[in-house]
């Protein structure tokens, strides 16, 4: 009754004004970070490890086209490495501002990029689509991720059951339906009282909210870090008739990098060991893009 009352006492003009909304933001904020400031310096330090190694990755494919060998360069896997950590930089700034409606079109984003780019290794016509002037046929550069990649896969008799629960997911977060967008919570205006704030948090159910999206963000990190791998490292290597002996001398800092990262991945996974159903999604999402998918 006390809340409803002082609701009733906010002048309607300032309940949901922009100062009171950022006010709000700030408040909200300084709690989130609070609970899962853990979490955020986790995936931030993956972010620098992944784009660590991209760096070395990218480097090593540099000299294999400068001495005249044999590359097979995909714009699409290019496209998709590189843009990871503008994804991830922006994902997290909207997060630690509360804003994880916002963040999680941006994840639907990050998703299909890495499908796309990791069917692209064995069809070769995705690409092309990619590249083909928007004059020419608008229709031939949309890639769908449902049909293009999704349907042959099953077809091969690839399992991709959870790949797609995730997808339809991020779909839903990112056409407008009742699940997408930020949930409101204001009014909490300047003066509010401790428990009437809080009342306000557990109704739009920021913390969980919130925690979603940072574990959404981890399995894509993950799935990011097999594409950089198993592909990007893949054809960095093999300079001659065989593989190299480290002449640019970065496997040393490329295995440490390496180490360093599957720490990180382990201690979120025991972060979250509480959550054990949580844990079972993330590691299926993983599981599935690690796949082989030429069959």
């Amino acid at each position: 009754m006390s809340s409803l009352r002082g609701q009733q006492e906010i002048p309607p003009e300032i309940a949901f004004s922009l100062r009171n909304v950022l006010h709000e933001i700030r408040v909200s904020r300084t709690f989130l970070m609070k609970s899962f400031s853990v979490k955020i310096k986790l995936v931030t330090r993956i972010v620098d490890y992944q784009n660590r190694l991209t760096g070395i990755f990218t480097r090593e494919c540099m000299v294999k086209q400068s001495m005249g060998l044999k590359y097979d360069h995909n714009v699409l896997l290019a496209n998709a490495l590189a843009n990871q950590i503008y994804l991830s930089l922006s994902v997290l700034l909207l997060l630690k501002q509360t804003l994880y409606g916002s963040a999680r079109v941006l994840l639907r984003q990050f998703f299909e990029a890495l499908i796309i780019a990791k069917y692209s290794e064995q069809d070769t016509s995705l690409t092309e689509r990619w590249k083909a002037n928007v004059e020419e046929n608008i229709g031939v550069r949309r890639i769908s991720v449902s049909r293009g990649v999704f349907r042959p896969l099953e077809k091969k008799g690839i399992d991709v059951s959870q790949l797609k629960e995730t997808w339809n997911l991020l779909n839903l977060f990112t056409h407008s339906t009742r699940h997408a967008q930020q949930v409101l919570r204001v009014p909490i205006v300047e003066g509010s009282a401790g428990k009437e704030v809080e009342e306000w948090r557990e109704r739009s159910h920021l913390i969980p909210n919130a925690e979603f999206t940072i574990d959404l963000l981890f399995v894509l990190l993950c799935m990011n870090y097999h594409l950089l791998i198993g592909h990007l490292g893949r054809k960095a290597r093999g300079f001659f008739l065989g593989y190299s002996k480290d002449p640019l001398y970065f496997y040393k800092r490329e295995k440490s990098l390496k180490n360093k990262h599957k720490i990180l991945v382990d201690k979120f996974f025991e972060i979250n060991k509480k959550n054990k159903g949580m844990n079972r999604i993330l590691k299926k999402n993983i599981y599935q893009y690690r796949q082989n998918w030429i069959k």
